[in-house]
């Protein structure tokens, strides 16, 4: 009888990570080189957790689809392919590993890392266009906004040529003048955000293919466009054999534009970071957890607190299982303090060591501490609140870098800056629940004003019927003190005085707080426009005309629907 059968058996008992399963020896030594078939091959003495059950310190998601593989060489579902593929590389399953890399999602993403290893600059040069969007997405209420990049190219030019008609002509000739000066030569294109270095065709193709998905993976919808830098160079009338025309020579080298929205892509795929290098993270192998488990079947700290290897937790009513070192992995993070030693952690009925904390996400925190995954984009900032509770500050350092993270962080500091931003959405908040209740519309509007100086628009209206408007204020309005009263009467909500910085922030701080509630908003900038003033004119050798002055100091209205 083989060793192994008889060590193990033929059906075993599995806890991967907390999630139970049951197999036969053949199915998990059915490939030789595997990291299964290493840990039951008779050789070593797997782990074992409190009720007998083989344990590996491993998310127990998707062991069941490596399983069906190892069965009857079932592939995974689509959504599923990332995830599997990470855990067919871990237990070493070549032909499974093989297979899901054929997936779009899996050679993506290793071509991705590939091109990062090689090529480190583009990972430096995508970090620097994330920063450039957290700066410009803090201070903008817009959904989208753009980076220009361009990569160094030779100089090129475009003349264009006025044609009698007064129409442009575009002609690709410089004309000898341009060839004379030098002037062309100082030109340097004002437009780029990013500048990247001389490439081919083919590496620009990769470079723009790689921030495309890198950004992606942070959360951003993301369109590349191109266009030439169009920036006037030279100019002067020049003599052509049809004639002199003015003629305007333009640079016309490449720019690239990201165009950049906010909102999640429809596809959950996992960011990583200039910290992770783009690179796999190496992960613990089964084997040397046998090994380090022969000589450490107990840690026994100094106090007399002794914890097993294999360590059976309950976070909040969901169970987990791992192991002392991957649970100790940070030092100054909460986990490595509870089994440490110096504390008494409390048990369930059961035995298994409580946290009171909703464990809904603590299997992407243990996944991190096993081997550095990070959790799906949809999850990411779920997650950055547990890395901040454990305390696991390369994690949350990292996830910080998601854009919602991010927006949530630099809103978060513009309450604490302006209390009265949140005072002020309360108020709007309070209105709506009113407005809402007493219509059975899907849409409600509030209307803002921030304190600012009066702005009138002077208006005469022709006998015509024409109106041609702000051309001059009447002196009798300078020396009328009336429309000094004038209070604008569609303002609901008096927001202060504020810079347009701060307006605009503001705003911003009112899109992210009514998202939470549920709303979608819509900013409309307009005008107050109501007359303030009006009387009479008789023009030399004209009818009697009418002017009329206007408040034109700025409102917003807000559209909820």
């Amino acid at each position: 009888m083989d060793s192994a059968v008889e060590q193990f058996g033929y059906v075993l008992t599995l806890n991967v990570g907390g999630c139970y399963f049951t197999a036969s020896l053949e199915v998990l030594r059915r490939y030789e080189g595997s990291r299964l078939a290493a840990i039951f091959n008779g050789l070593h003495v797997p782990l074992k957790d409190g009720e007998g059950r083989y344990f590996i310190d491993r998310d127990g998601t998707n062991f069941g689809h490596i399983l069906n593989f190892l069965r009857d060489s079932q592939l995974p579902p689509a959504d599923k392919v990332k995830e599997v593929y990470k855990e067919a590389r871990y237990y070493k399953i070549e032909p499974l590993v093989e297979a899901l890399r054929k997936h779009r999602s899996v050679f993506e993403e290793e071509e991705d890392v590939s091109f990062a290893k090689d090529c480190p600059e583009a990972l430096e040069k995508a970090t620097e266009v994330v920063s450039i969007l957290r700066q410009r997405f803090a201070n903008t209420l817009s959904r989208s906004c753009r980076v220009t990049l361009q990569f160094s190219q030779e100089q090129a030019w475009k003349s264009v040529r006025k044609s009698d008609r007064g129409s442009d002509v575009s002609i690709y000739i410089p004309p000898q003048e341009l060839e004379e000066t030098t002037a062309r030569q100082d030109h340097r294109c004002s437009s780029p955000d990013v500048l990247l270095g001389e490439m081919s065709e083919s590496d620009r193709v990769k470079h723009l293919s790689f921030f495309t998905r890198y950004l992606h993976r942070l959360g951003y919808n993301v369109t590349v466009s191109e266009r030439d830098c169009g920036a006037p160079v030279w100019s002067q009338p020049v003599r052509w054999s049809d004639g002199t025309a003015d003629t305007t020579i333009h640079c016309a080298k490449k720019l690239h534009i990201l165009t950049l929205c906010r909102g999640h892509p429809p596809s959950l795929r996992e960011h990583r970071t200039a910290s992770h290098n783009m690179q796999t993270a190496r992960t613990v192998s089964a084997v040397q957890q046998t090994e380090q488990v022969l000589t450490m079947a107990l840690q026994r700290p100094r106090d007399g607190t002794s914890f097993h290897f294999v360590v059976p937790l309950n976070v909040g009513g969901r169970h987990f299982t791992s192991t002392l070192p991957v649970l100790r992995k940070y030092e100054e993070s909460m986990l490595a303090a509870m089994f440490s030693g110096r504390h008494l952690v409390v048990k369930d009925k059961d035995g298994r060591y409580f946290i009171e904390r909703d464990g809904a996400n603590f299997g992407h925190i243990l996944n991190f501490l096993r081997d550095s995954r990070l959790p799906p984009v949809d999850k990411a900032k779920d997650v950055y609140h547990e890395a901040l509770y454990y305390g696991i500050t390369p994690l949350a350092d990292i996830l910080r870098r998601h854009r919602t993270i991010h927006e949530e962080e630099e809103v978060a500091r513009w309450v604490e800056q302006c209390p009265t931003a949140q005072e002020k959405a309360d108020e709007i908040a309070n209105l709506l629940q009113k407005k809402f209740a007493d219509t059975p519309s899907r849409k409600s509007r509030v209307v803002l004003q921030f304190d600012q100086d009066s702005h009138w628009e002077a208006v005469r209206h022709k006998a015509s019927g024409e109106s041609i408007g702000n051309y001059f204020k009447p002196y009798d309005f300078d020396q009328d003190e009336s429309h000094k009263d004038h209070k604008c009467p569609l303002p609901e909500i008096a927001m202060g005085e504020m810079s347009e910085h701060e307006k605009e922030k503001t705003l911003c701080f009112f899109d992210h707080f009514f998202e939470k509630l549920g709303y979608k908003m819509e900013v409309v900038p307009g005008v107050c426009r109501e007359a303030v003033w009006s009387q009479e004119v008789s023009w030399p050798g004209e009818y009697v005309d009418s002017i009329s002055v206007y408040c034109n100091r700025q409102i917003y209205t807000l559209t909820f629907t």
